[in-house]
C-alpha cells in the first residue's frame, strides 16, 4: 500500500516539477565575493580607506557591499551592477567627525554641479548634490535611505503575528496530546539556529551605523537572533505541536510547492542565504523551526475560520491564492494559509517539508554558482530518496506481516 501511494505521490508532483522548471526564472545571481573583487579593483577611489566588508544584501541586478573600518566613524557603501561597472561609493560619517566647512563656490568646482543644499554638523557641513554629497571635502555618491533598503513590516506579517496569537491561544483552550520528540527537536533546532547567526552576520547590514563599532552592532544582532530564538524555543516547551506519523502525501507534496514556490519567487534573502557560511545549517534547522510556527499560526488560523465548519479550508485555499497573486511576504501568508487548510495532524509535517523544499527551489532559479546549487540538488535528493526507503521498509513490513498472518 505504501508502495502504491508513493507512485500516485510521484504521478501528482511530476506535473509540479515540470511547471517549476519550465517557469522563466531571472538572470542568475554571481557570488558575492565576485562583486567584493570588481569593487575593490575597479570601484572609484574615495579617500579614506574603506574597511572591512561587514554585510551586503541582494537587489535588483546587483550586489550592495556595505565596508566599515574597525573604529566605526564611517560606513562605505557600494553597489556593483551585475553587468556594470561599480557606481561611486557612498560614504555614511557620524556626525561628531571633523571635516571641512567648503563654499558653495568650492562646493562647484569640486562636483561640476550647483548644490541642492547643506547639513551644519559638529565639526564639518555636508553638502547635498542631484548626484551625489559632498562629506566635508570628499566627493562621494548619495547614501541609499536606509528605510529605502529595510523591507517594511507590510501586513500580510502582521496577519501572520496574529495567527501565532490566536494559535497559542488555540493550543492553550483546545488541550492535545503532545509530541515530545517534536518539542525535542524544535528546541534542538533553535539552538543550532543560535551558532548559525554566527556565521550568518553578512545578513545584518542594518546594524551597521556609523558611529558604533562594529563588534557592538554585531553583539546586539546575535543578543537579539538569541533572544528570539529562546522565544521560540520556549513556546515549543509550552505550546508544543501535535502530529501524528507523517504521509507521504503531506511531505512529498509539501517539499515539491515549497521547491516549486521558491522558484517563482525567489526572494533576495535568499539568494544571500546561499552565500552565508552556515547555509548547511539553516536548511536543516530552519525548517524544523520554521515548521512549528506554521503550525502554531495554522492553528489559529483554524479556530478564527472554525464558525464555517467545511467551507474554512476552502476559504484558506481562496485566500492563499489572493496572497499568492500579492507577492512578496503575501506568499509567506500564503503558504501559512495552505498549512491551515491541510489536515491538523499532518500540519506540522507539511509545513516542514515545504520550507524544506523552500531553499533548494530559490537557489535552482536565481543562484549562479556552484556551492547552492549542489547543496540544493544534494538535499533534494537526500529527501527524495529517503522517501523510497521509507516506501521500500513499509512495503517488506507489510508482506511480512501478511505471512506471519496467513502462517497463524
Amino acid at each position: 500500500m505504501a508502495w502504491q501511494r508513493a507512485v500516485k505521490v510521484a504521478v501528482v508532483v511530476a506535473p509540479m516539477v515540470v511547471a517549476g522548471f519550465v517557469v522563466p526564472t531571472r538572470e542568475p545571481a554571481g557570488p558575492p565575493a565576485w562583486a567584493v573583487q570588481r569593487a575593490e579593483s575597479q570601484g572609484p577611489s574615495l579617500g579614506v580607506l574603506w574597511g572591512k566588508l561587514r554585510a551586503f544584501s541582494r537587489e535588483a541586478q546587483g550586489w550592495r557591499l556595505f565596508y566599515q573600518p574597525a573604529h566605526g566613524a564611517w560606513v562605505v557603501t557600494v553597489r556593483v551592477p551585475d553587468l556594470q561597472r561599480p557606481e561611486r561609493p557612498s560614504l555614511e560619517a557620524a556626525s561628531w567627525l571633523p571635516g571641512g566647512r567648503l563654499s558653495v563656490s568650492a562646493v562647484r568646482r569640486l562636483s561640476g554641479e550647483e548644490p541642492l543644499g547643506f547639513v551644519e554638523g559638529l565639526a564639518r557641513r555636508d553638502w547635498w548634490l542631484r548626484e551625489g554629497m559632498v562629506v566635508g571635502t570628499l566627493l562621494v555618491g548619495k547614501p541609499p535611505a536606509r528605510k529605502a533598503l529595510a523591507p517594511a513590516v507590510s501586513w500580510p506579517l502582521e496577519v501572520a503575528a496574529g495567527l501565532l496569537l490566536a494559535g497559542a491561544v488555540a493550543r492553550r483552550i483546545r488541550p492535545q496530546p503532545r509530541a515530545l520528540g517534536l518539542r525535542r527537536a524544535v528546541m534542538l533546532g533553535c539552538v543550532f539556529l543560535v551558532f548559525a547567526v554566527m556565521g550568518a552576520s553578512r545578513w545584518a547590514w542594518p546594524v551597521f551605523a556609523p558611529g558604533v563599532r562594529p563588534f557592538v552592532s554585531l553583539l546586539l544582532f546575535q543578543a537579539f537572533a538569541t533572544l528570539v530564538l529562546a522565544t521560540v524555543a520556549a513556546s515549543a516547551f509550552v505550546l508544543p505541536a501535535f502530529a501524528h506519523k507523517p504521509s507521504w502525501w503531506s511531505l512529498g507534496l509539501g517539499f515539491c510547492g515549497g521547491w516549486v514556490m521558491g522558484l517563482w519567487t525567489a526572494p533576495h534573502w535568499a539568494v544571500v542565504a546561499a552565500a552565508v557560511p552556515s547555509r548547511w545549517i539553516l536548511m536543516l534547522a530552519a525548517p524544523v523551526v520554521a515548521g512549528y510556527l506554521a503550525d502554531l499560526a495554522a492553528a489559529g488560523g483554524r479556530l478564527l475560520l472554525s464558525p464555517l465548519r467545511r467551507l474554512a479550508p476552502w476559504m484558506a485555499v481562496v485566500a492563499a491564492g489572493a496572497g499568492l497573486a500579492v507577492g512578496g511576504w503575501g506568499a509567506a501568508l500564503a503558504a501559512l494559509l495552505l498549512v491551515t487548510a491541510w489536515p491538523p495532524a499532518q500540519a506540522f509535517w507539511f509545513a516542514t517539508a515545504l520550507v524544506f523544499g523552500f531553499l533548494p527551489g530559490a537557489w535552482w532559479g536565481s543562484v549562479g554558482w556552484w556551492g547552492p546549487l549542489r547543496d540544493s540538488v544534494l538535499l533534494s535528493l537526500l529527501v527524495w530518496a529517503g522517501l523510497l526507503v521509507w516506501a521500500l521498509a513499509e512495503r517488506r513490513s507489510a508482506s511480512a506481516k501478511a505471512t506471519i498472518a496467513g502462517c497463524a
